[in-house]
């Protein structure tokens, strides 16, 4: 009987080592993470269990973690270092960020589109192209890879007080709003939750890669993390499939907008929405008779300045670029931003008493 035990015992041991390494051989021959969907946090978690280079111009090689935005970008890259230029406090821009009041300040705060991420060069970024358009205006470009509302409003908050715009602009894409939403996405990231009526910033403080590393290991293992991480993403496909994913993105981001554009208010800002038009946005064909749209639904609860840049995109007759914007793409959000701008009246009160206009 004893042998029979042992000798089961011994089979049972054999056979998890080999499920062990069957399972280990297929995880490298098969990227698990290609069965996970690109929108959710399931695959975020899986690439940085990973250990994989992150997307969004790699967060950890062209990032610095930060403890209430996530991440930011590190200061004094070059082109030849990152794809892209920062300053000495890692603002997209080859010079340094100073306060000038004899100009019109406009902090844009927005992801990668606003960034400038794949640009051909410098001027090639949209919030540049804005101040070239005009010498009176000092356009100080907050834009970073991967952001989503919410870590817009927190770059506002945390950064207003130092450098007093006149204006504060948010501009964001449609998949910054589901952003909004994740603990992670690219990395780990804040997360505002709805206590009864209020919003509470939870998720923080968010510290090193190795820190965060450690985190997920802890809640999904070292060995097997995969079944759970699918189960997730069963669960995000359904309920971003279900009635219930699109008003309560929508409820929190209204929410979060509406407070950005107080804080803006608070510091003697105004404050400007900006939804730029990407991807399927830009081809007519996108928009069914049941298409429905966050800017739309915000303003029915209540003004507040924006612009949409859909219609123009679309009654433009060009062919667009599909992915990040290129030049033609920076240019012409530029030149509607710009007339947006001259219609407030902060620049109204500013153009009173400022000199005469001019390019930069």
């Amino acid at each position: 009987m004893r042998r029979a035990v042992s000798r089961w015992i011994a089979i049972a041991g054999v056979n998890a080592v080999a499920l062990l390494i069957a399972v280990l051989v297929f995880g490298r021959l098969f990227d698990f993470g290609r069965t996970l969907s690109p929108f959710g946090e399931p695959f975020h978690k899986y690439t940085i269990l990973k250990r994989a280079p992150i997307n969004d111009a790699s967060l950890l090689k062209a990032h610095n973690p930060h403890p209430t935005r996530g991440w930011t970008p590190k200061p004094n890259l070059t082109r030849m270092d990152a794809g892209f230029a920062t300053n000495s406090r890692g603002f997209r821009s080859v010079r340094e960020y100073a306060h000038r009041p004899e100009a019109f300040t406009v902090m844009i705060v927005g992801d990668s589109f606003t960034f400038g991420t794949d640009a051909e060069s410098e001027e090639d970024v949209w919030p540049a192209a804005l101040e070239r358009l005009d010498g009176r205006l000092h356009v100080l470009n907050f834009g970073v890879g991967g952001y989503g509302i919410d870590q817009m409003y927190l770059t506002i908050r945390e950064s207003i007080a130092e450098y007093k715009p006149q204006l504060v602009l948010l501009a964001y894409i449609d998949e910054d709003l589901l952003r909004s939403m994740f603990r992670i996405y690219f990395y780990k990231k804040p997360r505002f939750e709805w206590r009864g009526d209020e919003l509470v910033l939870t998720n923080t403080p968010i510290g090193p890669p190795e820190e965060v590393y450690a985190e997920l290991r802890r809640q999904y293992g070292v060995l097997f993390p995969h079944f759970q991480l699918w189960k997730e993403d069963r669960a995000f496909r359904a309920w971003l499939a279900s009635d219930r994913s699109t008003p309560e993105t929508w409820r929190l981001n209204e929410r979060i907008v509406r407070e950005a554009a107080a804080c803006a208010r608070a510091h003697d800002a105004e404050f400007l929405l900006v939804h730029l038009t990407q991807g399927l946005g830009l081809n007519p064909s996108f928009y069914g008779p049941g298409y429905k749209d966050f800017l739309s639904d915000l303003l029915s609860k209540g003004p507040l300045p924006h612009l949409d840049t859909r219609d123009a995109f679309l009654n433009a007759g060009q062919q667009w670029t599909l992915g990040h914007y290129k030049g033609p793409e920076a240019r012409f959000v530029a030149q509607l931003v710009w007339q947006r701008i001259q219609e407030m009246d902060s620049w109204k009160r500013f153009a009173q008493t400022a000199g005469p206009a001019g390019s930069s």
